[in-house]
């Protein structure tokens, strides 16, 4: 072989481009075996060890916060938090712009999330949210947002936090739409503080919107060097200085949209 430089062989390897695809692609295999990691030491270790009760709901609050804040940290995912940290047992709500937004938020205290029920179904993702005590919703079915608000009240009173997005669906950034009351309904009910949380994403490539498919949008974001989001939250609120929970639902929508400095979508 050739020699080069002064004198030296070329060498077997170089560091690549962070950008270059070879390097994008490499990044992206690395974080989902990570992802795979975390999935098999919940459902496999971690989960089954949890007691039944309000110890296990605590047990699996803790479980979804570490492992949230470990898949950002995993995926490239710099959160820059502003305010104060949201205090144990609280409604954390926030306007929603992809399923990146929970784990931003869950990584914050321990707490359940509320999520579309299509996610239950997700082959293996479906299975350890579920184990992790994440609470599924069927949208435009009243029973089954009647057990959830049922779950998230049990959740609260034993002191685990409750992460819930009350449009009920992404959008891009540019709007707020109109919020559902049932979680603000329940922190009346337990008298549970009620946080606001503002994401902002720096790239709005981030926000999956649109009936994109989750896989190939997941492909994308992994592939990603990283990506920064933004995340303010308000004061802790007293739930029943609220004289009702449409009053507590439209106070924290229109905080959240002064704080993005979006319009109200309306109804």
């Amino acid at each position: 072989m050739a020699a080069a430089g002064q004198g030296g062989y070329l060498p077997l390897r170089r560091d690549l481009d962070e950008s270059s695809p070879v390097s994008a692609a490499l990044r992206a295999g690395r974080r989902i075996a990570g992802l795979s990691r975390q999935l098999g030491e919940v459902m496999l270790l971690e989960a089954p060890a949890l007691p039944p009760g309000d110890d296990g709901r605590r047990g699996r609050g803790a479980l979804l916060a570490r492992h949230a804040a470990r898949a950002c940290v995993e995926h490239g995912i710099r959160v820059d938090a502003r305010g104060p940290t949201p205090p144990a047992g609280c409604v954390l709500v926030a306007n929603h712009l992809s399923y990146v937004d929970p784990l931003l938020l869950a990584g914050v205290a321990p707490c359940v999330a509320i999520a579309k029920g299509e996610i239950s179904s997700w082959p293996v993702l479906g299975r350890v949210l579920g184990a992790l005590g994440l609470l599924f919703v069927r949208r435009g079915d009243a029973a089954s947002g009647a057990v959830v608000l049922r779950g998230a009240i049990r959740a609260l009173r034993a002191g685990v936090g409750v992460v819930n997005f009350p449009e009920g669906t992404t959008t891009a950034g540019d709007r707020l739409l109109p919020f559902r009351r049932g979680i603000f309904g329940a922190a009346r009910i337990v008298g549970a503080p009620v946080v606001a949380a503002s994401v902002r994403f720096d790239d709005p490539e981030l926000c999956w919107v649109g009936g994109a498919t989750f896989g190939p949008h997941y492909l994308r974001t992994v592939r990603r060097l990283e990506s920064r989001v933004t995340v303010s939250f308000s004061p802790p609120l007293d739930a029943r200085a609220f004289r009702s929970a449409d009053a507590l639902a439209t106070h924290v929508r229109e905080h959240l949209a002064c704080e993005l400095g979006v319009p109200l979508a309306a109804g």
